[in-house]
């Protein structure tokens, strides 16, 4: 079974242990530290989980009202899955295509902003060379750069792709911020997963 071991005086989950019984998990916990801790100041409470939970990778709390482990309704872990799927669908679902109609579609990607930003610090410098070829997201394309003149309009449609695509994201970030509860942080996560 995997037990939760509370501290009483703050009602603090210390750690979760797999044994066999609550008072074996409690006896191991108080006895893994020299001194020994006193079993009276803890709790071990047996979660009802699988031994294979998941669940451990959550953020639980004691509630003594009930003397139930409860899911932490912790919003940043929701927001960083918002953000970790924004990343992802710019490098690998948000296209520019470029040309307009040309069928060449080029990467939003982290990787790729900062790239055309190296560029454009070149070019107000004087730096950059035309043409410039750049390739499409898969490799197998490419366009040639003409001017900064074209170099500009290519960055504003770049960067107008990834202000909607963090925009979008941003919006449900918001969202989640503004809920209460794991199940309406948990709706508002699907719903961008589906964009």
């Amino acid at each position: 079974m995997i037990v939760a071991i509370i501290e009483k005086s703050t009602n603090v989950i210390e750690e979760f242990r797999n044994e066999e019984s609550e008072s074996e998990a409690l006896s191991k916990f108080c006895n893994s530290v020299t001194p020994s801790l006193n079993s009276l100041d803890y709790l071990a409470i047996d979660t009802k989980w699988p031994e294979k939970s998941d669940n451990l990778k959550k953020s639980w709390q004691y509630n003594p009202a009930n003397q139930n482990i409860e899911r932490v309704f912790n919003k940043y872990e929701f927001i960083k899955k918002i953000i970790e799927y924004r990343n992802y669908k710019l490098s690998n679902k948000v296209f520019l295509e470029y040309p307009e109609s040309s069928g060449i579609l080029f990467s939003c990607s982290e990787k790729t902003q900062l790239d055309f930003t190296k560029i454009s610090s070149l070019d107000a410098k004087g730096l950059a060379s035309y043409p410039l070829v750049i390739y499409s997201a898969d490799k197998l394309d490419s366009h040639s750069i003409l001017d900064s003149v074209e170099l500009n309009n290519f960055l504003g449609l770049l960067y107008s792709k990834v202000m909607d695509e963090r925009i979008l994201a941003n919006t449900h970030i918001d969202s989640v911020k503004a809920s209460s509860s794991i199940e309406e942080a948990q709706l508002i996560i699907d719903d961008y997963l589906n964009t």
